[in-house]
C-alpha cells in the first residue's frame, strides 16, 4: 500500500505558525505598547507563508497522487467536500468575528459599498483579491492566503485528475507562471495585476507538488541529489538566512527560491531516514496540529489584547498573546475542526 502519512510535517507547521505569530506581534508592537525587535522587518513571516504554500502543495499532491495510484481515479466530489470541511469553518468564523467587532466599535466600520464588496468577496472565497484592493476587513488580512490555497486546490485537483504526465505538467506550470509573473512585473511593477499575481503564489505550491511527485515516484537521481549532506546544509542555511539578511530578488523571485529550498526539506523529511535536521518535538507537533487556527485567528486576538491594554511588559505580552492564540485555536480544533474532521473521514481518499 502507498504511504499515506508523513511524520515530521506537523513540527514544520508548528514552526511556521510561530514565526508568523511572533512576526505579527512585532509588527503591531506600537499597538501593544511594547518595544519592537525588528523581526517583522526581516520579512521572515512572508517567507514562512511561502513555505506554508509549498507545504500545502506538497501535501495535497501527495494525497491526490496516492489516491489515483490506489483507486485509479480521483473523486473530485469527495475531495471538494474534504477541503470545504477543513478550510471554510475557521475561515468564515474569522470573518463573522471581524464583522461583530466592527458592529460593536472595536474595529472601524468601512464604507457601506466597501463592506458589501468585502462580504461578497469573502463569501465567494476571493480574499486575495480584496487584500491588494485594501478591502479586507480588520483582523482578516491573512485570509488572502487561505483563498489562494482554496483556488489552487480546485485547479490542482482537476489537473491531477485529468493528466498522467505529472512531472512534465508540473514543470510547465511552474515555468509558465514564473514567466507570466516576470513579464507583468517588467510592464507594470507597481500595478494591481502584479500585486495580485505576486500574492497568488500558485507556482510556489506547484514547486512543493513537484517534490511530492518525486516522493511518490521513486527516483534514484533525485534521492542522491537531495539526500547529499551538502545540499541539506545549503538548503537549511538558506532557510534561516532571512532572519539575519534582507533578501529581495528581481520580480520577488525570492519566494520561488525559498519554496524550492523548503521543498528540499519536505522531500528529506518524507524519504530520508538520515536527514541531518529531522525534528521530533511533542510541543511543536501540538502547535502544528493547531496551526490553522493559530494562523487565521491570531490577528484578531492581537487586536483585542491591544484594546484591553493588559500589559506593557515585553515578555508578558508575548506570553499572553501566545497563550491566548493557542487557547482559542485549541478550542476551535476540539469543538469545530475535530468534529468536522470526523465527518471528513466519510469522504476519505483511502
Amino acid at each position: 500500500m502507498v504511504k499515506s502519512y508523513i511524520g515530521g510535517l506537523l513540527e514544520i507547521r508548528g514552526i511556521l505558525a510561530l514565526i508568523v505569530l511572533f512576526s505579527h506581534i512585532d509588527q503591531l508592537h506600537n499597538l501593544l505598547n511594547i518595544r519592537g525587535i525588528g523581526l517583522y522587518e526581516t520579512n521572515i513571516a512572508g517567507f514562512a507563508v511561502t513555505a506554508f504554500f509549498s507545504l500545502s502543495g506538497f501535501i495535497i499532491t501527495f494525497l491526490l497522487m496516492n489516491e489515483k495510484k490506489q483507486k485509479g481515479y480521483i473523486s473530485l466530489k469527495h475531495f471538494f467536500i474534504r477541503r470545504t470541511l477543513r478550510l471554510l469553518p475557521p475561515y468564515y468564523l474569522t470573518v463573522v468575528v471581524s464583522i461583530f467587532l466592527m458592529i460593536i466599535g472595536v474595529f472601524k466600520f468601512p464604507e457601506t459599498s466597501d463592506f458589501i464588496i468585502g462580504v461578497v468577496g469573502y463569501l465567494i472565497f476571493v480574499p486575495n483579491v480584496l487584500y491588494p484592493l485594501s478591502l479586507a476587513f480588520a483582523g482578516t488580512s491573512l485570509l488572502w492566503s487561505i483563498g489562494v490555497e482554496a483556488q489552487f486546490y480546485f485547479l490542482w485537483s482537476l489537473l491531477i485528475r485529468y493528466t498522467n504526465n505529472f512531472k512534465e505538467t508540473f514543470l510547465c506550470f511552474i515555468i509558465l507562471f514564473i514567466v507570466v509573473k516576470t513579464m507583468i512585473f517588467v510592464v507594470h511593477p507597481t500595478g494591481g495585476l502584479y500585486a495580485l499575481i505576486n500574492l497568488t503564489r500558485f507556482d510556489c505550491m506547484a514547486i512543493g507538488a513537484l517534490a511530492a511527485y518525486y516522493v511518490v515516484n521513486e527516483n534514484g537521481k533525485m534521492n542522491r541529489l537531495f539526500f547529499h549532506p551538502f545540499i541539506q546544509l545549503i538548503s537549511t542555511f538558506s532557510l534561516v538566512l532571512p532572519f539575519f539578511l534582507e533578501i529581495e530578488l528581481f520580480a520577488n523571485l525570492e519566494n520561488e527560491v525559498f519554496s524550492l529550498l523548503s521543498s528540499i526539506w519536505f522531500f528529506n523529511i518524507a524519504k530520508n531516514e538520515r536527514f541531518l535536521f529531522s525534528i521530533n518535538s511533542k510541543i511543536l507537533r501540538f502547535i502544528g496540529s493547531l496551526s490553522y487556527g493559530v494562523y487565521v485567528y491570531h490577528f484578531i486576538i492581537i487586536y483585542i489584547i491591544a484594546r484591553l491594554n493588559i500589559s506593557s511588559s515585553f515578555l508578558l505580552t508575548y506570553f499572553i498573546v501566545l497563550l491566548s492564540v493557542l487557547g482559542v485555536s485549541h478550542l476551535s480544533f476540539n469543538y469545530i475542526e475535530r468534529p468536522l474532521l470526523k465527518v471528513k473521514k466519510n469522504f476519505s481518499s483511502q
